[in-house]
Order: structure tokens, then C-alpha cells, then sequence
């Protein structure tokens, strides 16, 4: 859910619209333009809403959304643990970024990247990229930056759509990924901003050119890449100084310098595509049973 005077709920294949106040009153003075409000994914708005809402329209998707991992087994024997809840579940919905009266909706069922009206749901563009879209795309300085399972990072107008640049990171082969055709380079990770540099993630496999890269956010010209090993990004990074925290699928995230690229450090306790901040601290994540809970808070 949005927690903006407007509120957005997106669920499997559905997208509800409600509100406490009639939505042609203006716009919102808050926005809502990353993955959980902003790049710490809080999830916190300064907005309040004010119950009961009313549903102003609904819009129903023809093509829901498809995650990129199954659940996983019913129980782990070799430690003993049952009812195994799936860690990696960054794109089992599609997650809403919503700025003034636009909504911007990345899709893994067809490919899209999506701007509605939010005051009636309408269509206003749509951009098809190469693969399925896995993560929400960034709202930044009027551009909007998403990456894609076809191997690039997008740069389009948030206005009409019109693509910009786009970028890829030597994912050229391609090859069976989750049942669909992909890069063997796929960006399944948030993109983050500062000043006029965007940072992404690139790759899944280690042995397929894996990177974390600094990008120029006006031309998608490359600052600096460094080749990974031991990275599997995938989920929502968190952005906070200097520096750069990154999910590493089922394991600790790893946390880079913005300057260079450099590895600052990893972090402790379970892995999971989970990373936040809470009061100034890192929370990252989920155990087994695939909960996060004030234990998490790491720094």
C-alpha cells in the first residue's frame, strides 16, 4: 500500500485506486518515486490518510504477474527445518511508483514498462522492453530509469515514454531463465540515484559477468564497473551516504563505496532480497520462515 493522501494497492493482476479526499482536488505534495517511497525503502510517506477511503476505480491487468522463482521445497531434511517460506519474492507484484498524477508500473508478464492517470486509471504510455521488467523503476528528475531481464538499464521520459539511452553490461547471449528468454546478464535489481550518477547491479550468475556499475544518470555513459564473483543481486538496494547496499539473493547483501565500487563490507545475519532503513539503521534479511522482525537491525 501508498500511504500518500492518495492510496495505491497493487495486487496479483489488480490495481486499486482509493482516496479520502476527490482526486481532482490537486496533487500530493509527497511522492512515491522508488520501490517503498524512496532509496532506503522505507516505506514511509509524510502524508496521513484519513479513514474510511473510497474506491475511485479499479483496473484489472490481463497479464498478472510472473514471479521469476517457484516456492521453494516443503522442508529442509539436511537442517531440519519445515514449512521452508521463499526468501527471493521481490517480484511477485507489481509495484507502484506514483509521481503528481502518473503511475508507473514495470511488468514481468509482458514485457512493459506502463504510465497511468491516476485520476482514472487510464493509460497514458507504454514501453516494451526485451524480457520481463522484475523490479520498479526509479522516478528521477523527470527521467525514469528501470532495468530488464533482456540485459539493459532504460532511460525514458517519464512524460511520454520516449526512451532516452539505454545500457547493457556484456549480457549480448541469450538463454533460458525462469521458463522466458533473457539475458545471461539480467538486471533484476532497483536502480538508485545521486546528483547526476545512477548505480545498478548487473547479472545473476557469478560465472556470467556479474558487475555493480556507476552510470552517468544524463547519457548512460559508463563511470566505473567492477566484476563480481560472489554476487547473485537481485531485489531493491538501498542508497544512504556514501554508501551502496546491495541484496545478494538468498545470502548477506554486500555493501559497496559510491565513489569506486569498492567493497566495503557484507552484511551479517540471513540473506534475502530484503534491505531497509529503519530510524537511521540497516535492517536486512529474513530467516527461514521468512520473517523480519527487530533482531535484523544490523547497524
Amino acid at each position: 500500500m501508498k500511504s500518500l493522501k492518495n492510496s495505491v494497492v497493487i495486487g496479483l493482476g489488480m490495481l486499486l485506486f482509493a482516496c479520502n479526499t476527490p482526486v481532482d482536488q490537486g496533487k500530493s505534495t509527497d511522492t512515491w518515486h522508488s520501490y517503498m517511497h524512496d532509496q532506503q525503502n522505507t516505506g514511509v510517506s509524510g502524508e496521513e490518510l484519513t479513514f474510511p477511503l473510497q474506491l475511485t476505480w479499479e483496473r484489472a491487468f490481463q497479464n498478472p504477474p510472473q514471479p521469476a522463482w517457484p516456492a521453494p521445497a516443503k522442508q529442509d531434511y539436511y537442517n531440519g527445518k519445515r514449512k521452508l517460506e521463499p526468501l527471493v519474492t521481490y517480484d511477485r507484484v507489481f509495484q507502484p511508483v506514483v509521481v503528481g498524477n502518473r503511475l508507473f508500473l514495470a511488468s514481468s508478464a509482458n514485457n512493459s514498462i506502463a504510465c497511468y492517470d491516476v485520476l482514472n486509471g487510464e493509460l497514458i504510455w507504454k514501453f516494451y522492453s526485451g524480457a520481463p521488467n522484475r523490479v520498479a523503476p526509479l522516478w528521477y528528475k523527470g527521467k525514469l530509469f528501470v532495468g530488464s531481464d533482456d540485459g539493459h538499464i532504460y532511460c525514458l521520459n517519464a512524460e511520454n515514454g520516449e526512451l532516452q539511452w539505454k545500457r547493457s553490461f556484456g549480457g549480448d547471449r541469450k538463454m533460458m531463465g525462469n521458463g522466458r528468454i533473457i539475458s545471461s546478464v539480467p538486471v533484476r535489481t532497483g536502480i538508485v540515484a545521486k546528483g547526476d550518477t545512477i548505480f545498478v547491479a548487473a547479472g545473476l550468475l557469478p560465472e556470467e559477468n556479474v558487475s555493480v556499475n556507476a552510470c552517468k544518470a544524463s547519457t548512460g555513459d559508463v563511470i566505473w564497473s567492477r566484476q563480481l564473483t560472489e554476487l547473485a543481486p537481485q531485489g531493491y538496494p538501498v542508497l544512504m551516504d556514501s554508501l551502496w547496499y546491495v541484496p545478494n539473493s538468498r545470502v548477506q547483501p554486500m555493501v559497496f563505496s559510491t565513489r569506486n565500487g569498492e567493497l566495503s563490507h557484507r552484511l551479517k545475519g540471513d540473506g534475502g532480497d530484503n534491505v531497509s532503513v529503519i530510524d537511521g539503521r540497516i535492517v536486512s534479511g529474513v530467516d527461514w520462515k521468512g520473517e523480519l522482525n527487530a533482531k535484523r537491525l544490523l547497524e
